[in-house]
């Protein structure tokens, strides 16, 4: 982007999009419109369901339908595939949602149809458009049912691959932070308050007016260089004669922290104060002393804070981070296992990622292959699909992972039974 549309230094005319996915997030970002935060940003609602969007007010939302051809505009179910297929289907509607945007926040509610299929094909298509995504996502309670959460973990997968930084906001762990005698609403709503709060502190960091000090976009791009390295993201809040206190420790035990796709520590961190008074320096440096002592930062750390009178004697911390990020960057395209097939032929019926039977047109699937993500240390195997597992790939053989040396070992074991 070139010095006249955008001065990076004061991040004027940073277009930053956030786009909720499903109805859950589609609700949540409309809230978010309605209350004005997030300043400066551009808010769609994006879903199969003509019925659920109809009803959605809020701000300068935007809403998007997508699919009708497929969902019929009635939703897709709990079908991710179909909310996939969806998707693809209003290919040139959601290029256009994203044209002209510097960087996207994803909302996903992750265990339903639109919210799981949709969310990692909007992720690819910002990926192509080279626009840098940040995506907040909520997994559903373990109540919810086996399927929704399979179809989930299946979405976080996807997604984490696509996206610079991946938050995964665990209801099941919110829920801890509740209250036995709470009500049964209040799980969703203390969800709800975290997956704002994050977005709009991640706004805070770039567009706030009231930001003495901002995170330049450029510098924030640098915090998450390239897409898949886990995420550490934290908040903390305190209160009166002892807020900065409580606001440091509540950010070091943040739920946010223990969910199964985040990082304890980064390498990379931006770190954002939110205050009702001018801070001094000594008050700055202290915070963000102890947070790089708690988590990291030593490759970069970039601190911002805004002031907000309303606050009073609050103080509200947030922290982005990246870990794994020279891994994450290792990666080399997959072969295209179809490119001897005639375009517009169909390969035979197989399973999706969703686990139903779907016939895959080969021009398609040849796209989608160039762009999987593939470790460049899987050696020759690595034309084969990676299967992870809490972080591991177990299609990755022992002595690859251990660096050994076959032939080594073989010499050795022949030494020592005396068969050399």
């Amino acid at each position: 982007m070139t010095e006249e549309k955008k001065d990076s230094e004061n991040n004027v005319g940073l277009r930053v999009k956030i786009v909720g996915i499903g109805g859950a997030s589609s609700r949540a970002i409309a809230r978010m419109s309605s209350f004005g935060k997030c300043a400066g940003a551009e808010f769609f609602a994006v879903d199969t369901a003509a019925p659920e969007l109809g009803v959605l007010t809020g701000g300068t939302l935007k809403k998007v339908l997508i699919g009708e051809s497929v969902a019929g505009g009635i939703g897709t179910g709990t079908s991710a595939a179909l909310g996939a297929r969806a998707a693809r289907a209003s290919d040139d509607l959601l290029r256009e949602m994203l044209a002209g945007t510097d960087l996207l926040i994803l909302v996903a509610s992750l265990g339903r149809g639109t919210g799981s299929g949709a969310s990692g094909v909007v992720a690819e298509i910002a990926r192509e458009l080279g626009i840098p995504t940040v995506c907040f996502a909520t997994a559903p309670f373990d109540w919810e049912g086996r399927d929704s959460t399979e179809q989930a973990s299946v979405a976080v997968d996807e997604l984490r691959g696509k996206c610079n930084a991946f938050i995964l906001i665990e209801n099941n762990l919110i829920a801890q932070d509740t209250s036995a005698e709470a009500k049964f609403a209040e799980g969703f709503r203390l969800s709800d308050k975290w997956l704002e709060t994050g977005v709009s502190a991640c706004c805070s960091m770039l567009l706030n007016a009231n930001s003495a000090l901002r995170v330049d976009f450029a510098a924030f791009r640098s915090i998450f260089p390239v897409a898949g390295t886990r995420t550490l993201f934290a908040l903390g809040q305190g209160n009166g004669e002892s807020a900065q206190e409580d606001a440091l420790m509540a950010l070091f035990r943040c739920p946010l922290l223990k969910t199964r796709t985040s990082a304890e520590t980064s390498e990379t961190l931006a770190v954002h104060i939110l205050l009702g008074s001018e801070p001094g320096a000594a008050l700055i440096n202290e915070i963000v002393q102890r947070i790089k002592d708690r988590f990291g930062g030593d490759r970069r750390t970039l601190p911002s804070f805004s002031v907000d009178p309303a606050l009073g004697a609050r103080i509200s911390l947030c922290v982005f981070g990246a870990a794994d990020i020279d891994r994450a960057g290792r990666v080399v395209p997959r072969p295209a296992s179809h490119k001897n097939i005639p375009a517009g032929k169909n390969t035979p019926s197989e399973k999706n990622l969703f686990g139903e039977e779907e016939t895959s047109n080969a021009e398609n699937d040849s796209a989608n292959a160039e762009s999987l993500l593939i470790d460049a240390d899987r050696g020759v195997f690595q034309s084969l699909r990676r299967r992870l597992f809490d972080g591991q790939d177990l299609d990755t053989p022992t002595y690859f992972r251990q660096q050994q040396n076959l032939n080594k070992i073989l010499e050795k074991k022949k030494k020592e039974l005396g068969t050399h």
